[in-house]
């Protein structure tokens, strides 16, 4: 790994969020500066790229014809057992934007005369936690990036067959993998056809065409029905495996294991000190949040934003409570539990916690798990609700937190979050 390098800047894509931080920090060692490539809107700086422990930069590597897009997410998704995203984020569910842009950040190492490397993973700096305890370094990775980094490597006809493990556990999952995995390749090539000419058979007069696209498309669907089946709550099992193929789920064993230590290697972080974690949101950071003052990683748990809301004598919180329950029924039976279960296998604590209140389905008014831990502090991006911001606040004093925590009002970011679920940590970067 190499010398453990303290930061010495932190750059932000949001002009308000830039004044508000270098305000916080004053004091601090860190220079608070706008990110070089900051035009305007928000720009999400932390996905463009990581950075690691020793302070280089890892850039991912980026996800190529965009026109494929959601035939590429398709294929993630017959790999993922244990991710229902869709309904956290439609538009960007498994992949978030330093999966598809990469160019800018290497614009970016190479003007400010930044170490970096170029990564054959696409590890993202949203999906991944890195952190020191007792001077060991640690990290916990999103589960996507996982499957997102194998689509992509053999997409791009540069998984390393010849390096694969001679031998990986195969777990009851891969064998589903394989199933879905196979399902998958049977019409992805009739998918092509169909993204490349629908638009000028939509348009045709001819019945017999026409006949054929809706034939085609119908397979599609059956298909497509069978990888992603609904309705929730996600049930992965609830589709029983015709036969068990053995030799199939030894090759996605092998495959992911792969992956993992590529991953690891590219972070700078043994493999035997990365959680890889089941996930919800498209980003690990928009539903966890890692306190270096107690080793604790705090997780988002709606039966406590539930409960806790519930205790309001006035009856206020009815929409968020309800939306809290939608949330947690799409999860899969034990979720936290496998999240946890990932995490203290590194030697961190866990917490469950309410960090994340939501109105409105798409309409988020606070996520305080987005933050920064920096110099004793948590800054994050508040509420116009004090109350969940007090629920926080005594949630983390009771973890023993010591964390001094800062929340930024202003109405812009109000807005950002309400719109992206983003937060300060999506809008920075350390280096």
């Amino acid at each position: 790994m190499g010398i453990i390098r303290n930061p010495s800047f932190l750059y932000v894509g949001d002009d308000t969020a830039t004044r508000l931080l270098q305000e916080e920090l004053a004091e601090s060692s860190l220079q608070v500066a706008i990110d070089p490539r900051y035009r305007g809107p928000d720009l999400y700086a932390r996905d463009l790229l990581v950075t690691r422990l020793d302070g280089k930069l890892l850039l991912p590597n980026p996800i190529e014809n965009y026109r494929l897009h959601h035939l590429f997410k398709l294929h993630v998704k017959a790999l993922k057992m244990r991710t229902p995203t869709e309904f956290v984020h439609p538009e960007n569910s498994d992949i978030g934007e330093g999966a598809e842009i990469c160019g800018s950040s290497l614009q970016l190492a190479t003007s400010l005369h930044l170490s970096h490397i170029r990564g054959a993973t696409t590890v993202e700096g949203g999906n991944c936690h890195l952190f020191t305890m007792e001077g060991a370094p640690k990290a916990i990775v999103g589960i996507n990036t996982v499957y997102i980094t194998l689509v992509n490597l053999e997409k791009k006809h540069l998984m390393p067959y010849h390096e694969l493990l001679e031998e990986a556990p195969v777990l009851e999952e891969h064998f589903y993998q394989a199933r879905n995995h196979q399902i998958f390749h049977q019409f992805c090539d009739f998918v092509q056809y169909g993204i490349s000419c629908f638009d000028a058979v939509k348009n045709t007069t001819c019945p017999l065409l026409k006949s054929k696209l809706r034939e085609k498309f119908k397979k599609y669907n059956e298909c497509a029905e069978v990888l992603h089946p609904y309705p929730y709550p996600f049930d992965q099992y609830s589709l029983p495996l015709e036969n068990r193929d053995v030799e199939s789920a030894r090759r996605i064993a092998k495959k992911i294991a792969y992956v993992k230590t590529k991953i690891a290697e590219e972070i700078g972080v043994p493999l035997s000190e990365i959680a890889f974690i089941p996930q919800v949101a498209y980003h690990i950071d928009l539903e966890t949040l890692y306190d270096p003052t107690n080793n604790t990683v705090y997780l988002q748990d709606e039966q406590q934003v539930i409960d806790l809301l519930r205790e309001d004598p006035w009856d206020r919180f009815g929409p968020f409570i309800e939306n809290a329950r939608k949330r947690q029924a799409r999860l899969p039976v034990g979720f936290l539990d496998e999240v946890e279960q990932e995490i203290q296998k590194i030697g961190c604590r866990t917490r469950r916690v309410a960090g994340h209140f939501e109105k409105q389905f798409e309409e988020i008014d606070a996520n305080f798990l987005n933050g920064l831990c920096l110099d004793g502090k948590l800054i994050t991006i508040g509420s116009k609700c004090g109350i969940f911001e007090e629920i926080f606040r005594n949630t983390l004093r009771k973890a023993g937190s010591q964390l001094e925590i800062r929340f930024l009002h202003n109405e812009s970011l109000y807005d950002m979050v309400r719109e992206s679920e983003a937060g300060i940590r999506c809008l920075t970067w350390l280096c």
